[in-house]
């Protein structure tokens, strides 16, 4: 009977743990670099957080804001690819900035293996988002922008910034990462900028919340976010 006792006031205290939970949406890169550092300092300004995390491989990223499967979607935010959000029904604030830039391997030297080309005749390898991909998106908005043509020789195409990473450490092409993933490998030297900085495009980094998710937990870490924050990371 005490073994039983004992089990029950386990599930009751687990149960009333899970109604503590904040769940936070994000995509990989969010998740993997920026989630963390983030959630250390938040926890200083609100005791602790008892939190659950959906990495968001889905294109549509506000999908699990929309149904209701999370508390709060962090993610990337470019001009290209607009968020579809009711701005009645829900809102956002900038955690901060980031920056989505083309970057090469580099060779004994140092020098970049991989470049961006303006002639037909000397394509660059690429290494490429889908492109209805929310950086697919930028990154397509950034090329289009200049009237001087890019050569590109798409090799390669995922839909993880990981994945695109590790192919253009390899050599492999030339491609657009966020910052926040390849900060270490820029200062080690193995990844380098692979061309000017007109092809480099800002991000925003934000959090959404449904206006009508009033809980108390939610209520709690939204007021202690600042309204604007708009420091690099």
């Amino acid at each position: 009977m005490n073994a039983i006792y004992e089990t029950r006031d386990i599930i009751r205290t687990q149960k009333g743990n899970q109604k503590n939970i904040i769940r936070f949406s994000a995509p990989y890169t969010i998740s993997s670099y920026f989630l963390p550092k983030w959630l250390t300092k938040i926890k200083s300004a609100v005791g602790g957080i008892n939190a659950k995390l959906n990495a968001n491989f889905s294109y549509d990223r506000f999908e699990d804001l929309v149904k209701k499967k999370c508390d709060f979607l962090i993610c990337h935010y470019h001009q290209a690819s607009p968020h579809p959000l009711d701005e009645t029904e829900y809102e956002y604030k900038i955690l901060g900035l980031d920056k989505l830039l083309p970057v090469s391997a580099v060779d004994p030297d140092g020098i970049a293996v991989h470049t961006l080309s303006f002639l037909k005749n000397a394509e660059s390898s690429f290494l490429s988002y889908p492109k209805d991909s929310y950086l697919g998106k930028a990154i397509n908005h950034k090329i289009t922008s200049r009237k001087k043509k890019l050569f590109l020789n798409q090799i390669y195409e995922s839909a993880t910034t990981d994945s695109i990473k590790r192919m253009a450490l390899e050599g492999h092409g030339l491609a657009w990462l966020p910052f926040s993933c390849i900060r270490e490998e820029i200062l080690q030297k193995k990844l380098m900028p692979a061309s000017d900085k007109y092809w480099v495009t800002n991000l925003e980094i934000r959090i959404y919340k449904s206006k009508r998710n009033l809980g108390h937990n939610t209520a709690e870490l939204w007021s202690v976010i600042p309204g604007s924050n708009l420091k690099a990371i």
